[in-house]
Protein backbone atom coordinates (compact mmCIF):
# COMPACT_ATOMS: atom_id res chain seq x y z
CA UNK A 1 0.00 0.00 0.00
CA UNK A 2 3.59 2.64 -0.71
CA UNK A 3 3.02 5.54 1.44
CA UNK A 4 -0.42 5.61 1.87
CA UNK A 5 -2.20 5.78 5.94
CA UNK A 6 -2.95 2.38 6.37
CA UNK A 7 -6.26 1.76 8.39
CA UNK A 8 -8.21 -1.36 9.86
CA UNK A 9 -11.68 -1.89 10.08
CA UNK A 10 -13.49 -4.86 12.28
CA UNK A 11 -17.10 -6.06 11.36
CA UNK A 12 -18.67 -8.51 13.86
CA UNK A 13 -22.09 -10.67 13.38
CA UNK A 14 -22.61 -12.61 16.78
CA UNK A 15 -19.11 -14.11 17.21
CA UNK A 16 -17.54 -13.76 13.84
CA UNK A 17 -14.85 -11.00 13.35
CA UNK A 18 -13.51 -10.03 9.83
CA UNK A 19 -10.88 -7.84 9.91
CA UNK A 20 -10.21 -5.58 6.64
CA UNK A 21 -6.71 -3.84 5.79
CA UNK A 22 -6.27 -0.76 3.19
CA UNK A 23 -6.35 2.42 2.90
CA UNK A 24 -8.34 4.54 5.31
CA UNK A 25 -10.23 6.63 2.15
CA UNK A 26 -10.49 3.00 0.93
CA UNK A 27 -12.12 1.39 4.00
CA UNK A 28 -14.92 4.58 3.50
CA UNK A 29 -15.70 3.70 0.12
CA UNK A 30 -16.00 -0.03 0.85
CA UNK A 31 -18.09 0.37 3.87
CA UNK A 32 -19.59 3.85 4.02
CA UNK A 33 -22.85 2.21 2.72
CA UNK A 34 -23.74 -1.24 4.47
CA UNK A 35 -26.78 -1.32 3.37
CA UNK A 36 -26.25 -5.04 1.35
CA UNK A 37 -24.22 -6.30 3.77
CA UNK A 38 -26.69 -6.06 6.82
CA UNK A 39 -29.85 -7.14 4.27
CA UNK A 40 -27.86 -10.18 3.76
CA UNK A 41 -26.63 -11.07 7.68
CA UNK A 42 -28.52 -9.03 9.85
CA UNK A 43 -27.13 -6.58 12.38
CA UNK A 44 -23.45 -6.00 12.64
CA UNK A 45 -21.12 -3.52 14.33
CA UNK A 46 -18.50 -2.12 12.61
CA UNK A 47 -15.47 -0.66 14.52
CA UNK A 48 -11.61 0.49 13.79
CA UNK A 49 -10.74 -0.58 16.85
CA UNK A 50 -9.36 -3.84 16.05
CA UNK A 51 -9.03 -7.33 18.22
CA UNK A 52 -8.26 -9.52 15.47
CA UNK A 53 -3.82 -9.80 15.18
CA UNK A 54 -4.02 -10.89 11.36
CA UNK A 55 -6.00 -9.28 8.25
CA UNK A 56 -8.61 -11.40 7.12
CA UNK A 57 -8.33 -8.99 3.71
CA UNK A 58 -6.36 -6.77 2.61
CA UNK A 59 -7.06 -4.58 -0.31
CA UNK A 60 -4.49 -2.81 -2.33
CA UNK A 61 -5.74 -0.14 -4.70
CA UNK A 62 -4.39 -1.27 -8.24
CA UNK A 63 -5.53 0.07 -11.93
CA UNK A 64 -4.34 -2.62 -13.28
CA UNK A 65 -6.11 -5.62 -13.65
CA UNK A 66 -8.26 -6.77 -10.46
CA UNK A 67 -6.93 -9.94 -9.18
CA UNK A 68 -7.39 -12.26 -6.05
CA UNK A 69 -5.00 -14.15 -4.09
CA UNK A 70 -5.79 -16.59 -0.50
CA UNK A 71 -2.52 -16.48 1.34
CA UNK A 72 -2.41 -18.17 4.73
CA UNK A 73 -6.23 -17.67 5.20
CA UNK A 74 -5.95 -14.14 4.12
CA UNK A 75 -7.60 -12.69 0.91
CA UNK A 76 -5.21 -10.02 -1.13
CA UNK A 77 -7.30 -8.14 -2.99
CA UNK A 78 -5.54 -6.36 -5.47
CA UNK A 79 -7.11 -3.62 -8.03
CA UNK A 80 -10.15 -0.92 -8.40
CA UNK A 81 -12.95 -2.67 -6.59
CA UNK A 82 -16.42 -1.51 -6.25
CA UNK A 83 -17.98 -1.55 -2.96
CA UNK A 84 -20.48 -4.07 -4.14
CA UNK A 85 -17.88 -6.58 -5.27
CA UNK A 86 -15.97 -6.35 -1.85
CA UNK A 87 -19.45 -6.78 0.23
CA UNK A 88 -20.14 -9.59 -1.88
CA UNK A 89 -16.77 -11.49 -0.75
CA UNK A 90 -16.94 -10.11 2.79
CA UNK A 91 -20.28 -11.92 3.43
CA UNK A 92 -18.86 -15.04 2.70
CA UNK A 93 -15.95 -14.84 4.51
CA UNK A 94 -18.26 -13.63 7.73
CA UNK A 95 -20.10 -16.60 7.08
CA UNK A 96 -17.05 -18.94 7.33
CA UNK A 97 -16.21 -17.41 10.32
CA UNK A 98 -19.29 -17.56 11.74
CA UNK A 99 -19.50 -21.55 10.76
CA UNK A 100 -16.24 -21.70 12.76
CA UNK A 101 -18.04 -20.76 15.83
CA UNK A 102 -20.84 -23.26 15.15
CA UNK A 103 -23.41 -20.82 13.81
CA UNK A 104 -24.75 -21.19 10.96
CA UNK A 105 -26.57 -18.72 8.36
CA UNK A 106 -30.25 -19.89 6.36
CA UNK A 107 -31.15 -18.00 3.54
CA UNK A 108 -34.65 -18.61 4.91
CA UNK A 109 -37.15 -16.01 6.24
CA UNK A 110 -39.27 -16.86 9.43
CA UNK A 111 -42.28 -15.99 11.57
CA UNK A 112 -43.86 -16.70 14.90
CA UNK A 113 -47.29 -17.35 13.50
CA UNK A 114 -50.13 -18.80 15.49
CA UNK A 115 -47.92 -19.46 18.38
CA UNK A 116 -45.54 -21.72 15.96
CA UNK A 117 -42.00 -20.87 14.48
CA UNK A 118 -42.06 -20.97 10.60
CA UNK A 119 -38.74 -21.05 9.01
CA UNK A 120 -39.81 -20.35 5.18
CA UNK A 121 -36.64 -21.89 3.36
CA UNK A 122 -35.00 -20.93 0.34
CA UNK A 123 -33.68 -23.69 -1.13
CA UNK A 124 -32.06 -24.88 -4.34
CA UNK A 125 -34.67 -22.56 -5.79
CA UNK A 126 -35.97 -19.18 -4.53
CA UNK A 127 -39.87 -19.12 -4.55
CA UNK A 128 -41.43 -17.06 -2.72
CA UNK A 129 -40.29 -16.72 1.13
CA UNK A 130 -41.01 -12.96 1.04
CA UNK A 131 -44.60 -13.07 -0.13
CA UNK A 132 -45.09 -16.04 2.60
CA UNK A 133 -43.31 -13.56 5.52
CA UNK A 134 -45.94 -10.68 3.93
CA UNK A 135 -48.76 -13.06 3.93
CA UNK A 136 -48.11 -14.27 7.09
CA UNK A 137 -47.87 -10.93 8.91
CA UNK A 138 -51.06 -9.84 6.83
CA UNK A 139 -52.45 -12.48 9.22
CA UNK A 140 -50.88 -11.42 12.58
CA UNK A 141 -47.37 -13.02 12.54
CA UNK A 142 -44.49 -11.91 13.68
CA UNK A 143 -41.26 -11.94 11.92
CA UNK A 144 -38.05 -13.61 13.51
CA UNK A 145 -36.34 -12.43 10.42
CA UNK A 146 -36.70 -11.48 6.40
CA UNK A 147 -33.59 -13.11 4.37
CA UNK A 148 -31.46 -14.81 5.97
CA UNK A 149 -31.68 -16.24 10.07
CA UNK A 150 -28.35 -17.26 12.40
CA UNK A 151 -28.99 -20.53 13.94
CA UNK A 152 -26.47 -22.19 16.71
CA UNK A 153 -25.82 -25.60 16.20
CA UNK A 154 -28.80 -27.12 17.84
CA UNK A 155 -30.54 -25.32 15.47
CA UNK A 156 -31.99 -22.13 18.18
CA UNK A 157 -32.18 -18.78 15.84
CA UNK A 158 -30.66 -16.25 17.76
CA UNK A 159 -30.79 -13.38 15.17
CA UNK A 160 -32.71 -12.88 11.80
CA UNK A 161 -32.59 -9.86 9.10
CA UNK A 162 -34.79 -7.12 9.40
CA UNK A 163 -35.21 -5.75 5.73
CA UNK A 164 -38.20 -6.78 4.08
CA UNK A 165 -36.72 -5.58 0.50
CA UNK A 166 -32.63 -5.01 -0.69
CA UNK A 167 -33.42 -0.88 -0.32
CA UNK A 168 -30.88 -0.62 -3.07
CA UNK A 169 -27.95 -2.74 -5.01
CA UNK A 170 -24.47 -1.47 -4.66
CA UNK A 171 -22.12 -1.57 -7.55
CA UNK A 172 -21.13 -5.07 -8.43
CA UNK A 173 -24.24 -6.77 -7.15
CA UNK A 174 -26.49 -5.62 -10.16
CA UNK A 175 -28.91 -8.62 -11.09
CA UNK A 176 -30.74 -7.27 -14.22
CA UNK A 177 -32.46 -11.23 -14.09
CA UNK A 178 -33.89 -10.62 -10.73
CA UNK A 179 -37.27 -9.02 -10.94
CA UNK A 180 -38.05 -5.90 -8.25
CA UNK A 181 -39.58 -7.98 -5.42
CA UNK A 182 -42.39 -4.78 -4.64
CA UNK A 183 -43.59 -5.93 -8.28
CA UNK A 184 -44.21 -9.25 -6.86
CA UNK A 185 -45.91 -7.45 -3.95
CA UNK A 186 -47.81 -5.69 -6.53
CA UNK A 187 -49.04 -8.69 -7.77
CA UNK A 188 -50.56 -10.43 -4.84
CA UNK A 189 -50.91 -7.46 -2.61
CA UNK A 190 -52.83 -4.19 -1.95
CA UNK A 191 -50.84 -3.18 0.62
CA UNK A 192 -47.95 -4.04 2.70
CA UNK A 193 -48.95 -4.85 6.44
CA UNK A 194 -47.20 -2.75 9.70
CA UNK A 195 -44.55 -5.72 10.01
CA UNK A 196 -44.13 -6.57 13.88
CA UNK A 197 -40.84 -8.40 15.24
CA UNK A 198 -40.48 -11.65 17.59
CA UNK A 199 -38.31 -11.33 20.42
CA UNK A 200 -35.52 -13.90 19.99
CA UNK A 201 -33.90 -16.41 20.28
CA UNK A 202 -36.56 -18.62 18.97
CA UNK A 203 -36.37 -22.65 18.67
CA UNK A 204 -38.17 -23.71 14.90
CA UNK A 205 -40.68 -26.06 15.03
CA UNK A 206 -41.87 -26.29 11.28
CA UNK A 207 -39.75 -25.50 7.91
CA UNK A 208 -41.80 -24.87 4.68
CA UNK A 209 -40.29 -25.01 1.36
CA UNK A 210 -42.63 -22.82 -0.80
CA UNK A 211 -42.83 -23.03 -4.48
CA UNK A 212 -45.24 -20.00 -5.44
CA UNK A 213 -46.30 -20.70 -9.15
CA UNK A 214 -49.45 -19.68 -10.52
CA UNK A 215 -48.95 -22.64 -13.47
CA UNK A 216 -49.76 -25.91 -10.72
CA UNK A 217 -52.33 -26.62 -8.12
CA UNK A 218 -51.87 -26.80 -4.60
CA UNK A 219 -49.52 -29.68 -3.55
CA UNK A 220 -47.86 -30.23 -0.27
CA UNK A 221 -45.16 -33.14 0.36
CA UNK A 222 -43.89 -34.27 3.47
CA UNK A 223 -40.08 -34.37 2.47
CA UNK A 224 -37.82 -37.39 2.99
CA UNK A 225 -35.25 -36.94 5.21
CA UNK A 226 -32.74 -36.42 2.34
CA UNK A 227 -34.57 -33.94 0.67
CA UNK A 228 -34.87 -32.03 3.43
CA UNK A 229 -31.34 -32.37 4.39
CA UNK A 230 -30.17 -31.40 0.95
CA UNK A 231 -32.30 -27.92 0.49
CA UNK A 232 -31.29 -26.75 3.83
CA UNK A 233 -27.61 -27.90 2.72
CA UNK A 234 -27.76 -25.88 -0.18
CA UNK A 235 -29.15 -22.84 1.64
CA UNK A 236 -26.45 -22.61 3.79
CA UNK A 237 -23.96 -23.40 1.01
CA UNK A 238 -24.77 -20.50 -1.40
CA UNK A 239 -23.81 -17.79 0.85
CA UNK A 240 -20.26 -19.30 -0.16
CA UNK A 241 -21.70 -18.59 -3.87
CA UNK A 242 -18.71 -20.76 -5.68
CA UNK A 243 -21.33 -21.12 -8.81
CA UNK A 244 -20.60 -16.64 -9.21
CA UNK A 245 -18.08 -14.59 -10.83
CA UNK A 246 -17.20 -11.28 -8.75
CA UNK A 247 -16.51 -9.17 -11.66
CA UNK A 248 -15.31 -10.50 -15.32
CA UNK A 249 -12.26 -13.09 -15.21
CA UNK A 250 -12.67 -13.44 -11.27
CA UNK A 251 -14.11 -16.14 -9.94
CA UNK A 252 -15.43 -16.01 -6.08
CA UNK A 253 -12.48 -17.52 -4.40
CA UNK A 254 -13.00 -21.02 -2.50
CA UNK A 255 -13.33 -19.83 0.66
CA UNK A 256 -15.34 -23.64 2.00
CA UNK A 257 -13.46 -26.17 3.18
CA UNK A 258 -13.90 -30.06 3.85
CA UNK A 259 -14.23 -30.00 7.57
CA UNK A 260 -16.71 -27.29 7.58
CA UNK A 261 -18.38 -29.20 4.70
CA UNK A 262 -18.96 -32.14 7.36
CA UNK A 263 -20.26 -30.20 10.17
CA UNK A 264 -22.52 -28.43 8.21
CA UNK A 265 -24.09 -31.89 7.35
CA UNK A 266 -24.27 -32.98 10.64
CA UNK A 267 -26.04 -29.28 12.01
CA UNK A 268 -28.32 -29.74 8.78
CA UNK A 269 -29.44 -33.23 9.73
CA UNK A 270 -29.96 -32.26 13.44
CA UNK A 271 -32.24 -28.93 12.28
CA UNK A 272 -34.21 -31.00 9.41
CA UNK A 273 -35.49 -33.76 11.68
CA UNK A 274 -38.37 -31.10 12.39
CA UNK A 275 -41.83 -31.49 10.72
CA UNK A 276 -40.48 -30.40 6.72
CA UNK A 277 -43.08 -29.73 4.15
CA UNK A 278 -43.00 -28.33 0.08
CA UNK A 279 -45.40 -26.43 -0.47
CA UNK A 280 -46.64 -25.68 -3.87
CA UNK A 281 -49.65 -23.40 -4.45
CA UNK A 282 -50.53 -20.39 -7.35
CA UNK A 283 -50.22 -17.53 -4.90
CA UNK A 284 -49.04 -16.98 -0.91
CA UNK A 285 -52.91 -16.68 0.22
CA UNK A 286 -53.53 -20.20 -0.90
CA UNK A 287 -50.29 -21.14 0.34
CA UNK A 288 -50.43 -20.12 4.12
CA UNK A 289 -53.78 -21.67 3.77
CA UNK A 290 -52.43 -24.80 3.72
CA UNK A 291 -49.74 -23.86 6.41
CA UNK A 292 -52.62 -23.14 8.87
CA UNK A 293 -53.49 -26.66 8.28
CA UNK A 294 -50.59 -28.67 9.17
CA UNK A 295 -50.52 -25.91 12.81
CA UNK A 296 -54.07 -27.64 13.22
Amino acid sequence: MGNKAKASIEIKCLKAKVRVDSEDNLLEKYFGDSTYLIYRLGVLEFSKETSKPNPDIIIEDDKDSKNILLRNDTLLLKGNWSEGEVQRILVSILVKRLEENELYPLHAAALNYKSKNIIFLSGEENHGKTMCLIEASNRKGKVIGTESLICDKKGLILSGTRDVFLKKRLKGTERSDKPSTKDGVAKFFKELPNFTYYELPAKPDLIILPDIDGNFDIHVIDLNPFEREYQTFYSISSFYALSTLICSNVAMPLLDNNLLRENRAKFVKRLSSIPYFLIRAPNPQLLIDEVEKLLI
